[in-house]
């Protein structure tokens, strides 16, 4: 059943490059030889290079006058109440709360979480994030889960490591891996206390034979020493081998025989694990919701489970595999077309590569393996490539939130448009796999819970390759062009002086473009002070600079990349070097080439500067430090962006 009324009327206008490649063969209307023409295939990349530039139009002028882009209510994350348990509590990504009733299958709006709502522990740490805006990411954490008289775990995302207290006691787990989330399972009996931790396989990502290796989904469990306190691994389970792909959240349910349940993000598919003295029994999988992002128990036998791919939060019953699905059609919430939501279910589901396998190095994944929630993840891996003096080549992962305004795309730039990058990517994720790239996909049988995201009337069941490029294209120019998720704002904006320094310092390179790949793009003036921290610009250019960070991504440099929400990103550079803003800032040079600098009138429409090169990484000795004060003034700046 689709969580979606059927409304034809609402199917998205259908751009240039459907009519262009719906028909391969081109025939001439005007009397010619009688040899018949040579049939012709019109190059796809060129017609949906067109769609791409379509889409950065409308996007252009959303971004000049505010325009909020349409992307639906996006139920991020979830609460409950032991007291009240058919309620549960939904959290937008934008912030919004909505009240859900699982007895009456309904939800009402509400302003705020009520008192006896408990979160889940993704929404515990992001409500401790947002309230404590001031300190570090150093010691920000994306999953806390406190149990009284046993231990608390904090999971650090960015960082991928697990941190545990017990008193005044710490312990630190590093993990190479992805890591999604983690919860206690506390100790009754002769069941000890132990951490159960949802991410990828715990080894470095492989691209050298041109496909993506070593990324599977595991569940790890870790248990729990005293004296000192420590984790140490006790099992690791293959959770890809049973069909859960992406684990993005973890819920435990106590008792004298523990319940935990993984929803994977990317099948839609929910395991359910019995924990006894020996370790995780798997009970069996249960249907979701595609791109299910947060669970929680309500009771011992039913979780609910929140997507903001879907539009929908359902409860789902874990004996039975029944579910009922409770979309959250907000009127204030405009919803993304039908193309737009199929392209970002390709984007964060196994829809994408439907056939690849979990066999040896070979991995079932999404895109959430290298971006996880789409967002700030600096993940560092191997390319594959290797430099002149032949060592591996790393880059960080980008964003893939507000990527359709940074091309050219990769730290190397090869590709000049969201249209080719995708064309590349999906023959790179369908590599070694019985599927190839250019591949009809077909509905139920290759994504079974599509359906949760759009109608039949909307999508065809066989969606044919132009469609699936053009819809994630579509995904760029929309629903991932806002933020990744909800962010608080700096606890006092940057000062009129502290732009100066900004401007002074960085604007020459990081432009406020509203498209990284066109100059001509660059804000200034009145519009730049009204733009400049609405998330609208990208901080960046299309130059292609050396500014000392090694191994060389390319030679000449790094192009020069974005620095919206660079506040939130860890690590930072190509090479993952610098750990945070305070320290990255601190290790810049300025190597002064002999002209003097002086003030100029357009702070804006400059290049790098020809008297001053700013080292970001690996300074010659010869360079100046920034001064504290600048260093301060540009890290304020940095974090309104």
């Amino acid at each position: 059943m689709s969580v979606r009324a059927i409304n034809a009327g609402t199917a998205a206008p259908v751009l240039v490059a459907t009519a262009l490649l719906a028909t391969f063969v081109l025939v001439s209307h005007t009397p010619g030889p009688a040899t018949p023409p040579v049939a012709t295939a019109p190059d796809p990349l060129v017609a949906l290079r067109h769609d791409e530039l379509a889409q950065r139009a409308i996007l252009s002028t959303q971004l000049r006058t505010g325009t909020r882009v349409p992307t639906g209510s996006d139920p991020w994350l979830l609460a409950r109440s032991p007291q009240r348990p058919t309620l549960v509590w939904a959290v937008g990504k934008a912030g919004n709360v909505w009240e859900v009733d699982l007895a009456q299958h309904r939800w009402t709006r509400v302003s705020t979480l009520p008192p006896d709502a408990e979160p889940s522990p993704r929404l515990a740490a992001e409500r401790k994030r947002c309230g404590d805006v001031d300190v570090d990411i150093d010691v920000d954490v994306d999953v806390s889960v406190d149990v009284p008289g046993s231990v608390g775990v904090r999971a650090q995302r960015l960082w991928r490591r697990v941190v545990i207290q017990h008193g005044d006691e710490v312990a630190t787990l590093q993990r190479e891996g992805a890591l999604f989330s983690a919860d206690v399972v506390p100790g009754v009996g002769d069941l000890p206390t132990s951490v159960v931790v949802a991410g990828l396989e715990d080894i470095a990502l492989d691209r050298s034979m041109g496909a993506f290796f070593n990324i599977d989904s595991t569940l790890t469990r870790f248990a729990v020493r005293m004296g000192p306190l420590r984790l140490e691994e006790a099992e690791t389970i293959n959770l890809s081998d049973a069909g859960v792909v992406t684990p993005k959240a973890i819920a435990v349910w106590p008792g004298p025989r523990p319940t935990v349940a993984v929803a994977g993000a990317g099948s839609g598919t929910v395991a359910v694990f019995d924990v006894d003295a020996d370790g995780l029994k798997l009970r069996g999988t249960v249907d979701g919701l595609l791109g299910e992002n947060d669970v929680v128990f309500v009771d011992a036998d039913h979780v609910v489970v929140a997507s903001p791919v879907a539009d929908a939060v359902a409860v789902v019953n874990i004996v039975t595999d029944d579910r009922v699905v409770i979309a959250i059609d907000d009127d204030d919430m405009a919803d993304a077309d039908a193309v737009a939501r199929l392209g970002e279910a390709l984007l964060f589901t196994t829809a994408l590569a439907p056939e690849q396998r979990s066999d040896g190095p070979h991995s079932r994944f999404t895109c959430e393996a290298c971006h996880p929630d789409g967002g700030v993840d600096g993940r560092v891996h191997e390319t594959g490539r290797y430099d002149a003096q032949g060592r591996p080549v790393v880059a960080s992962t980008k964003p893939l939130f507000g990527l359709f305004q940074n091309p050219p795309l990769f730290s190397r730039a090869y590709d000049q448009s969201v249209a080719a990058m995708v064309h590349a990517e999906v023959g790179v994720a369908n590599a070694l796999s019985p599927r190839g790239p250019w591949t009809t996909l077909y509905v139920p049988i290759d994504a079974p819970l599509l359906r949760d995201v759009v109608d039949a009337s909307e999508i065809p069941d066989g969606v044919s390759p132009v469609l699936q490029r053009q819809a994630m294209i579509r995904a760029f120019s929309t629903t991932l062009s806002a933020a990744a998720a909800p962010s608080a704002p700096p606890p006092t904006p940057p000062t009129h002086a502290q732009w100066d320094v900004f401007s002074r310092r960085c604007m020459g390179c990081h432009q406020p473009r509203l498209f990284a790949d066109d100059a001509s793009s660059v804000v200034g003036g009145a519009a730049l002070a009204t733009l400049k921290t609405t998330g609208a610009l990208v901080w960046g250019s299309d130059a292609r600079i050396d500014v000392g960070v090694r191994p060389l991504v390319r030679e000449g440099g790094a192009r020069v990349s974005s620095l919206r929400g660079i506040g939130q990103k860890r690590p930072l550079l190509s090479n993952g070097s610098a750990t945070s803003l305070l320290g990255l800032l601190r290790s810049f040079r300025v190597e002064r080439r002999g002209a003097d600098h002086g003030e100029r009138d357009d702070d804006v429409d400059r290049h790098a500067k020809d008297d001053e090169m700013v080292w970001h990484d690996g300074p010659p000795s010869r360079g100046e430090p920034l001064s504290e004060k600048d260093v301060t003034a540009i890290v304020a700046v940095l974090r309104s962006l």
